[in-house]
């Protein structure tokens, strides 16, 4: 009634929050139980331990799940295996570079020892996981004779 003029903003529509970024979380399996990042205590029970091959030929290959229990796409830049006994291990193939939220991918290593006795090493996965990269884990195997003949090492009278 007095002419004047009050200045009102109502909302239109629903507003909801932007979507959360992007964020890749990377995990690893062995026969179906998670190996934990840095975990450095091989086991037969998640095929960190590889158990027993004899030097001369034979090998033993097992195969690690990578998977991506997040959202956005998680890049895989490379995989690696260091340590003591590193040439007695093999990445026979690695996992996709790129793995999509809630999706997996096969890492496999070959165990391939070149001498008895236990032989150690060290597995690492870097991604764009920023809680998780590198993702590393221990790895082990024994090497034998299976021959059954004398082995006599370098400066043995």
């Amino acid at each position: 009634t007095s002419g004047a003029f009050v200045k009102r903003t109502l909302p239109v529509g629903n507003f909801a929050p932007p979507p959360p970024p992007p964020d890749p979380a990377i995990s690893v399996s062995g026969n179906g139980i998670e190996i934990v990042n840095g975990d450095t205590t091989p086991s037969p029970s998640d095929g960190t331990d590889f158990g027993s091959a004899d030097f001369d030929g034979e090998t033993i290959t097992r195969n690690f799940t990578v998977e991506n229990s997040n959202t956005g796409d998680l890049e895989i830049s490379s995989v690696s295996i260091t340590g003591t006994n590193s040439l007695d291990f093999l990445v026979v193939f690695g996992p996709a570079p790129t793995i999509g939220p809630s999706e997996q991918s096969i890492l496999a290593i070959r165990f391939d020892p070149d001498t008895i006795g236990t032989r150690t090493a060290t597995v690492s996965i870097t991604s764009n996981d920023t809680d998780a990269s590198p993702y590393t884990f221990d790895i082990q195997g024994q090497g034998e004779d299976a021959s059954g003949e004398l082995l006599f090492r370098d400066g043995f009278e």
